[in-house]
């Protein structure tokens, strides 16, 4: 009689756990199961909360979500439970709903719309202050880096041209930025390799001091380096310029891609640029100069070994100088994918693994060296799960994922004048022109209502909601929205979401003071 009686309390309770999960939609989209080598977690899609499992509560949880999609009867499973472990899962169960309540959690809201005043109600006050403008002062490139977004195979972008942009189109994109800004803006120079238009730059730094007078301006760069002579490195130090380097690593590794037109490597011309701003700016290159890294294939971890020694070996480069890595474009390097040293590469975002995570984890946890050339994407990977929103309990307010206001936090001119939502985007429809300004009814239908339209649904039923990082840049083209991007875009942020939280664990567990290097530590 005690059995029976232990069987329907537990059948009550099991029944009240599974009208939670399944009224809000299900464990796919309420939470985020994961382990490190040591412990056991649950992320909370609706709270962003995370919580340290025992192994018998993980194992139970990751049950019900079998169960679920296998459309299997808990009931019978309870049934056919044996009675001394019947009376410990039915302590079990009492304790997890009564935490479930406590700490709000697998209760996630579903999406009715996305909450994001600046894309909607107050979208043109938002872009009437610009944070930074970035020119694109000529197609032109007197190198041709094989993984390239401008090549001729990668279709997703134009290609090279002889077009540079002309004084009257740079002067009028200066004067829109003295209109659509506020006291603090940046402006950027970009190419092709923007050296080979130094008079022009030049004078947009003349003009821009004078039309943005009164405003702190600060210019930047991103240069081959191959071009630079001393009297640019000169003016750029004397003008402050931040500048971003193409470098990606000893001669052999930067040879493999970046070349010239006739197949030369770049290294040495680059190299030597490198120095030369180093011997400008002296102690100000620490914080005015980064390097710029492409990691392409073949994926090695040795290969990660030989960037770092070179690094390493550059005496008069300092150690600490900021240095990004990136895979390149997908779909810009016409190689065949394979696999290399064990690691898989898949453009579907099945089984992939990242040989910069998995090499950089080791060198951070593994050999306890604090300063690799991949610090920063080690820190951008943390601080996406760091810095996660994190409510008491679920609210129907969801982010535009990581899409900015066109036109707001940064603006994209191209060489005849027309305007991008930034300089990654690719083809994608123009949000206005120099001449005629911001072009609302394109940006309102294909930026915000259309996109809001199409992703709603998924994002419903996706647990890394909270944790996207999908911009306009990964899903448009020509057209606007493209779908089947937008579908392997949800693939790879839910793999890189799930990899994180657990890199982020993995840190913490064993060497929290990288934790401590990143703000507004929440560990729930």
């Amino acid at each position: 009689m005690k059995f029976n009686n232990i069987v329907m309390d537990t059948l009550t309770k099991l029944e009240k756990l599974n009208y939670i999960i399944y009224s809000h939609g299900g464990m796919d989209r309420l939470c985020k199961l994961f382990k490190t080598n040591k412990y056991f977690y649950l992320f909370d899609a609706g709270t962003g909360k995370i919580f340290q499992c025992s192994k018998e509560e993980y194992d139970f949880l990751n049950y019900i979500s079998a169960f679920e999609k296998d459309n299997c009867n808990l009931k019978e499973f309870i049934r056919d439970m044996k009675e001394s472990l019947l009376e410990d899962f039915n302590v079990f169960l009492t304790e997890l709903l009564v935490f479930i309540e406590k700490n709000k959690i697998l209760q996630a809201k579903f999406i009715n719309k996305f909450y994001s005043p600046l894309h909607k109600e107050c979208i043109e006050e938002a872009m009437s202050s610009i944070h930074l403008m970035t020119l694109e002062l000529t197609e032109k490139c007197n190198l041709r880096c094989e993984y390239c977004i401008y090549n001729q195979d990668y279709k997703e972008n134009r290609n090279f041209s002889e077009r540079s942009m002309t004084e009257e189109i740079a002067f009028k994109a200066i004067d829109f930025l003295s209109m659509k800004s506020e006291n603090k803006i940046s402006i950027v120079f970009y190419g092709g390799e923007p050296l080979l238009k130094f008079d022009l730059l030049k004078k947009c730094v003349e003009y821009s001091k004078k039309v943005l007078k009164g405003k702190k301006i600060s210019f930047g760069i991103t240069t081959n380096l191959t071009l630079l002579t001393k009297e640019m490195a000169t003016f750029f130090n004397k003008e402050n310029f931040n500048i971003t380097a193409s470098i990606d690593g000893p001669k052999e590794i930067h040879d493999e891609y970046r070349k010239y037109k006739n197949g030369k490597g770049s290294f040495e011309d680059s190299l030597r640029g490198l120095k030369l701003l180093l011997n400008e700016y002296n102690e100000k290159a620490l914080n005015s100069i980064s390097i710029s890294m492409v990691f392409a294939q073949p994926y090695l971890y040795s290969k990660l070994d030989e960037i770092q020694n070179f690094f390493d070996s550059l005496e008069w480069l300092p150690k600490e100088i900021e240095k990004d890595i990136t895979y390149p474009e997908e779909g810009s390097v016409n190689r065949k994918i394979g696999k290399y040293d064990g690691i898989k590469i898949s453009e579907t975002g099945d089984s992939y693994i990242s040989p910069i995570s998995v090499w950089t984890k080791n060198r951070y946890l593994n050999d306890k060296i604090d300063i690799t050339f991949t610090k920063k994407y080690l820190e951008n990977t943390l601080s996406r799960i760091h810095n996660r929103i994190i409510l008491e309990e679920p609210l129907d307010l969801y982010s535009f994922n990581g899409c900015c206001v066109p036109g707001n936090r940064r603006l994209y001119v191209t060489v005849n004048g027309d305007f991008k939502v930034c300089e990654r985007i690719g083809n994608s429809p123009y949000i206005g022109n120099v001449y005629s300004g911001f072009n609302l009814d394109v940006i309102k239908k294909l930026y915000v209502h259309e996109y809001e339209k199409a992703v709603k649904e998924k994002c419903s039923k996706c647990w890394a909601v909270r944790l996207c990082d999908i911009c306009y840049a990964k899903v448009f083209d020509k057209n606007g929205l493209n779908v089947t991007k937008l579908n392997k875009a949800c693939i790879d942020t839910r793999d890189n979401a799930y990899n994180s939280l657990i890199y982020y664990f993995e840190c913490y567990e064993n060497k929290a003071d990288l934790i401590k290097k990143v703000d507004k530590l929440h560990i729930c």
